[in-house]
């Protein structure tokens, strides 16, 4: 019993908590398997990379797990040369403003993350771009004693406050360049980067908030008329914790319907379906924990619906990745 209660405490630090220290708890290392339909969230100099749009998703992780992790994620992003000819160059905005509001729960922990994002493009050649963007990230993490599940019981940060509530507020800075094209992108982005010790206040259960570096990049092109293809990876790291590597493969077919798979190195497959029309896209994704995983053996679902704020796309396979 002693194995399998350390291995569902793994499981809580490492994959829902990620701890950055052995008595300090850090900030949720929160899974997002449709992360190609939110990347300004991960980088500011993506935000409005695909138009205008408003986008949600809601993750069920480990399903039929009591207490199991719940996120909701909304996201608002507008390409001002959408609504000005002015901020345009070439039909691409020059100026960018997002907004992104995720909200995580998991037994006694909430976590709910505000970033503001702006992204600043200039043109390199007719098809080449270079994206800067800056981002304010507010984070509000709870802890909830009176939600105490099984697997939290032993944690040493949640004892302290059995049958209280705790609630830390951080205000940190975000940052990221992108290389673009209509066939692909490069980027990379750095979260927290004055690691939290500036604007920080309520009750202090996470004495650590290091840098978090994050790489994307994503392909695509058609093979025919009727199809297309797409690939997708993002790996993330910050200190103590390995390397999060998760990557996307995905068939256009016919300008509407997508299928394909995905995979997060060392911890889960995926499946995907998704429909893309002519001002919204819809996506489901079925996910699967790796048997080496050491996850509990419970599949996720992640549901995504993004909605175009710039009319109908004439081009669909202008935001499709």
């Amino acid at each position: 019993m002693k194995i399998v209660n350390d291995c569902r405490r793994f499981i809580f630090l490492v994959v829902v908590i990620s701890s950055y220290s052995i008595e300090s708890i850090g900030q949720s290392r929160k899974y997002m398997a449709q992360f190609d339909h939110f990347k300004s969230y991960y980088n500011p100099g993506l935000t409005g990379f695909s138009g205008s749009s408003f986008g949600s998703f809601v993750r069920n992780q480990w399903a039929g797990f009591d207490g199991a992790p719940v996120s909701i994620f909304l996201s608002g992003e507008f390409d001002l040369g959408d609504f000005t000819s002015r901020d345009s160059i070439g039909g691409l905005g020059r100026n960018a403003l997002g907004m992104n509001l995720y909200y995580d729960q998991f037994g006694a922990f909430q976590d709910t993350r505000v970033v503001l994002s702006y992204a600043s493009r200039i043109s390199l050649s007719d098809k080449v771009g270079l994206r800067l963007g800056l981002g304010v990230n507010y984070a509000l993490s709870n802890i909830d004693g009176s939600r105490v599940i099984g697997d939290q019981v032993d944690d040493p940060v949640i004892n302290q406050y059995f049958g209280s509530y705790a609630d830390m507020r951080v205000l940190d800075f975000n940052a990221g360049l992108v290389l673009t094209h209509p066939n692909y992108y490069v980027g990379y982005s750095a979260h927290n980067i004055s690691q939290g010790k500036y604007f920080i206040s309520g009750d202090a259960f996470m004495d650590e908030f290091p840098v978090e570096h994050i790489l994307q990049a994503g392909y695509k092109n058609k093979v025919s008329e009727n199809i297309a293809i797409s690939t997708t990876l993002m790996a993330n790291r910050y200190q103590y914790n390995p390397l999060n590597v998760q990557v996307n493969f995905k068939t256009l077919l016919y300008e509407w319907v997508w299928i394909g798979g995905g995979h997060r190195v060392n911890f889960a497959h995926n499946f995907q379906l998704g429909f893309l029309f002519s001002n919204f896209i819809f996506g489901y994704i079925y996910e699967l924990p790796m048997t080496n995983a050491y996850l509990l053996p419970n599949t996720s679902h992640e549901f995504v619906l993004s909605f175009s704020l710039s009319g109908e796309r004439l081009n669909k396979f202008q935001v499709f990745w």
